[in-house]
Order: C-alpha cells, then sequence, then structure tokens
C-alpha cells in the first residue's frame, strides 16, 4: 500500500455516508410534504361532499313544504355540515346558505356554498 494514500478509504467512506445521509433527510421531507398535500386534497373534499349533502337535504325539506325554516345538520368523519333559510327569503323566493368545517389535527377546511330557490 502506498503511504500516500493512507486514510483516502476512510475519508471517501464518511464522504459517501454524508453525501447518502443528505439524500435521505432530502427524500424525507418530499414524502412528508406529499402527504400534506394529499390531507388538504381529501379535507377539502370531504368539506365539499358534507356542504353539497347538507344543502341538497335542505332544499328538497324546502319543496317538499315551504314552512321547514329549521337548520339542516350532519356531522361525520370529522366534518359538521349546517344549512339554513337566508334572511329575507320570503315563500316565494329563499336563499340557503351551506356551511362545512372539516378538520384533522392542525388543519381545518371550510367551504360555503348558497343556492336560490324559486317557487
Amino acid at each position: 500500500m502506498n503511504p500516500n494514500q493512507r486514510g483516502s478509504m476512510l475519508l471517501s467512506a464518511i464522504f459517501m455516508m454524508l453525501l447518502m445521509g443528505g439524500l435521505m433527510a432530502g427524500v424525507a421531507i418530499f414524502t412528508s410534504q406529499g402527504n400534506r398535500a394529499l390531507l388538504y386534497e381529501v379535507l377539502v373534499l370531504k368539506a365539499r361532499m358534507a356542504t353539497e349533502s347538507v344543502l341538497e337535504q335542505k332544499a328538497f325539506e324546502l319543496l317538499a313544504d315551504t314552512d321547514a325554516v329549521g337548520d339542516a345538520q350532519i356531522s361525520l368523519n370529522g366534518c359538521t355540515a349546517i344549512a339554513r333559510v337566508g334572511a329575507g327569503s320570503t315563500a316565494a323566493q329563499m336563499n340557503v346558505l351551506a356551511h362545512s368545517e372539516c378538520s384533522s389535527g392542525e388543519l381545518t377546511v371550510q367551504r360555503n356554498l348558497e343556492v336560490e330557490i324559486i317557487e
């Protein structure tokens, strides 16, 4: 073995370990960001579906009976949604407002929808 090359293999091994560690840390960060984005997309979809569901429920109640002025509510899987008749609505024209909120840990998503029912 050449005396000038002593310890060069150790330096190469340490360099490779640092390089691999940096790559692993980058992959871990990238994966966690992807998981967070996926969680956000799932919550957005759940909130939208909850809002549309409670809005349809209230709209069909009003189409069956225009005096059904009580709130419609649903709550499932971390989402709550409520639909109510808006202020200033008449028997011939009603505004139905729906609001939902879905949360998971530190992330919360809200959706609002409004529909106008004319008889």
